[in-house]
């Protein structure tokens, strides 16, 4: 009869604790520094297609190029690009360091916000919009860019 009480708990426990979200903890905490490495390098292999996506028609520099009001100031397009790639390089030094740390996933979220910054002004059609804002809004990404370099990432 005793025998019978333990094996009820038992399988008690292993039906409702293991099936639930106690399953998904342990397998969370379980995970190991490999897998951390492999979600670094898929986020460094993102950055870099997002980064390649948007260079994939010249960039911003190119932009600037075509647009007769910003042809003389197009050298900061071409700055803004240089700096947005060298962003997703660091990124890419931080993972094959191996710090796969805090750091890493902040600078991560950080150079998306760059790129996609980068992106939003890239689609906007310099016909459209007054040339100053549009240099106005390309000087504050390159400030921004610049913090984030002269910090490497941190």
């Amino acid at each position: 009869m005793m025998k019978d009480a333990r094996k009820l708990r038992l399988n008690y426990f292993v039906s409702k604790v293991l099936s639930g979200p106690f399953v998904f903890l342990l397998i969370t905490f379980m995970i190991s520094p490999g897998h951390a490495a492999d979600f670094c390098a898929e986020r460094g292999k993102q950055l870099r297609g997002d980064f390649d996506l948007f260079q994939s028609d010249g960039g911003l520099w190119a932009q600037m190029e075509r647009s007769r009001a910003l042809k003389e100031k197009s050298a900061l397009g071409f700055q803004v690009d240089n700096k947005l790639m060298r962003s997703v390089v660091i990124f890419e030094t931080l993972c094959d360091d191996g710090s796969q740390k805090k750091c890493a996933s902040e600078s991560y979220d950080r150079i998306k916000i760059l790129l996609e910054r980068g992106r939003k002004i890239y689609r906007t059609h310099t016909d459209k919009m007054n040339p100053k804002v549009f240099l106005k809004e390309i000087q504050k990404l390159n400030s921004d860019l610049d913090k984030f370099i002269n910090g490497k990432g941190a």
